[in-house]
């Protein structure tokens, strides 16, 4: 069976095209698909719409994103498993070694804490899938109505996932696809966006998963409060009881944070653990404060556009930085 290696990009302006065309003339498997902008949808989701069609029959479907390097073995490793026909959908998944560095860890511990729910929710329920890094038949892809939810939605891998629910089907994860990536983000203000997206995703797309998971960090963060409330109560007479049973309690969130973080730590490498280890009630604070802003909003900023959606997680609005105006479906 040949391989096709389809790059799918907005527009022909991109960057990256220069790169892509040099490679399509060395490597004949190589080829560019200008899918030009979105209107319904996410433009990645259009983008791999665009890559779908110019795939044309092509018996099985793999994509992965630009922002990590697949390792040796990668497309056969995850496609062979599609050899059984229980099975519907393969994923690998993505870990940030991090740099070891301050400013790196909050990517990187909340890149762990994805992982730590992402294996158990694919191991038990069949539901843990990345959009970075999936493949399927084409004919499961037309069957469980995939292009239809990517229309109009903006995530890949969450619209996927609830496909697969909707028909009983599952995404199978491939422990040896855990690929390790130095890809991150050092800067605090990114990668608290980042991870506040990943939740916002999941509000659209999967909202009693959502609420879980805002009740699971919502609980966490204000346990992690409780030693600052804790010092605040101390100068009253009436509150000091509470101030002791706060700060006990505190510090109890405190250590479970790090106990967390290093079960985490042990999924994978990493780098300047002890600094993340000290670093971590403050981190997983930052992660529940992420999640509770998502209570609020409605709109997802990604890659310079941003997208409105309504309570089904569909796409109402797309706002582009570079003046392209409000485009409502």
């Amino acid at each position: 069976m040949r391989a096709r290696f389809l790059v799918c990009v907005e527009s022909a302006e991109d960057p990256g095209v220069p790169f892509i065309r040099a490679a399509a003339k060395e490597f004949a498997s190589v080829e560019l698909v200008v899918a030009g902008k979105a209107l319904l949808s996410s433009q990645q989701n259009h983008n791999m719409l665009a890559g779908v069609t110019a795939a044309g029959d092509s018996e099985i479907l793999a994509f992965a994103d630009n922002d990590f390097t697949p390792p040796e073995g990668w497309l056969a490793t995850l496609v062979r498993p599609l050899q059984k026909e229980s099975v519907t959908v393969t994923t690998g998944y993505r870990w940030i070694v991090g740099p070891g560095t301050i400013a790196g860890h909050f990517h990187a511990l909340a890149s762990m804490t994805m992982v730590a729910w992402f294996v158990p929710l694919s191991r038990f329920f069949g539901l843990g899938l990345w959009g970075g890094s999936f493949a399927l038949r084409r004919r499961d892809f037309e069957a469980i109505q995939v292009a239809e939810r990517w229309r109009t939605s903006i995530s890949d891998d969450l619209s996927l996932t609830a496909a697969l629910v909707a028909h009983g089907k599952r995404a199978t994860f491939i422990p040896e696809l855990l690929i390790q990536t130095d890809d991150c983000i050092e800067d605090p203000r990114r990668a608290f966006a980042w991870f506040e997206r990943q939740i916002l995703n999941t509000k659209a797309h999967a909202r009693p998963l959502w609420g879980l998971v805002l009740l699971g960090l919502g609980l966490e963060g204000f346990g992690l409060l409780l030693p600052v409330l804790a010092l605040a109560a101390s100068p009253f007479e009436t509150l000091s009881p509470f101030s002791v049973d706060a700060a006990r309690a505190g510090a109890l969130a405190w250590t479970a944070a790090v106990i967390f973080t290093a079960g985490y730590s042990a999924l994978g490498p990493i780098r300047g653990k002890a600094t993340l280890f000290v670093l971590a009630p403050l981190l997983r604070l930052a992660q529940a404060a992420a999640a509770m802003r998502t209570l609020f909003l409605n709109e997802i900023k990604w890659a310079g556009i941003t997208y409105r959606f309504n309570r089904q997680g569909e796409v109402i609005a797309i706002r582009r930085e570079n003046g392209g105006g409000l485009a409502q479906p």
